[in-house]
């Protein structure tokens, strides 16, 4: 499964409910009416939530703009969630549905991050959000299917500039600091493997997806150079036994990096690495 096959409240366990209830709760004190939509994406809304590794990514919207009274006091909101140890982070946007229904780059889009609230310029206003919550909306509150702007070209573009930007330089970091700490070699293949194979697999569909439906789709079209790296990065995401415990050269962080880099380059180059891997 490359996406949500049905992207309902049942995918999370009850500990994310409660914590999705007592963030509901805690914006309704900080911004009383304000609260007209709700919506998870991320792994939530496609169904790849992984208790003690997933965070709870959302949108929240309204029809005015949210005063900077309301963004203080959900600030304080966000830093006493943020303090409860063992529960997932609550991230996301504040926006209103003007700026849904509009190019998320010029959203003035404050957001939640690391227990702190950004009055502006949120990274996750990017048109992968918005495909994510036109293609796969999880409504908490409000139309079960917002009004969202999409742009096959705005998304594209994003994916590129973000492999670019993050992706590669941090690929380099891995085979550069990975030898000299065996927790980043799997750290690189939970995070790493997944977050580029994403944005690969949505430059070559136009399509959004989880981390381990990404993982999944290029496990089904690639050979046995990289497939070590995708299983172990599969059953890493899953909680699952390692399924190659000898095959730590094939998955250590050079190896991880240059497949990176490889599905970087092909992403960007236009050519179907994943499949000729």
């Amino acid at each position: 499964m490359t996406a949500a096959a049905a992207a309902t409240p049942g995918c999370l366990d009850d500990a994310a409910r409660a914590r999705l209830s007592a963030f509901i709760a805690g914006v309704e004190r900080a911004a009383p009416g304000r609260l007209e939509g709700l919506y998870l994406y991320g792994s939530a809304a496609l169904c790849d939530y992984r208790p003690g590794q997933s965070d709870l990514d959302f949108a929240a919207v309204s029809t005015a703009a949210w005063p900077p009274e309301s963004l203080s006091r959900l600030g304080r909101l966000h830093a006493r969630l943020a303090r409860a140890p063992g529960q997932p982070a609550v991230d996301g946007l504040y926006l209103t549905w003007a700026e849904l229904g509009g190019d998320p780059t010029r959203a003035v889009a404050p957001g939640a991050l690391g227990g702190a609230v950004q009055r502006r310029g949120a990274f996750d206003a990017n048109w992968a959000v918005w495909e994510t919550l036109h293609r796969y909306p999880l409504a908490l509150r409000g139309p079960t299917q917002p009004a969202v702007r999409t742009d096959a070209g705005g998304l594209k573009a994003f994916c590129l500039g973000n492999l670019a930007s993050y992706w590669q330089p941090l690929a380099q970091r891995v085979a550069a600091e990975g030898a000299l700490d065996p927790d980043r070699a799997a750290a690189a293949l939970l995070w790493c493997v997944p977050g580029v194979l994403r944005l690969a697999y949505t430059v070559a569909t136009g399509d959004v997806t989880s981390k381990s439906g990404a993982v999944r789709w290029a496990l089904a079209r690639t050979q046995t150079r990289w497939a070590p790296i995708l299983r172990r990065a599969l059953a890493l995401r899953q909680g699952r036994a390692d399924p190659d415990p000898n095959g730590a050269c094939d998955t250590g962080p050079e190896r991880v990096a240059a497949y990176m880099i490889e599905v970087i380059e092909g992403a960007r180059g236009g050519a179907d690495v994943v499949a000729r891997a």
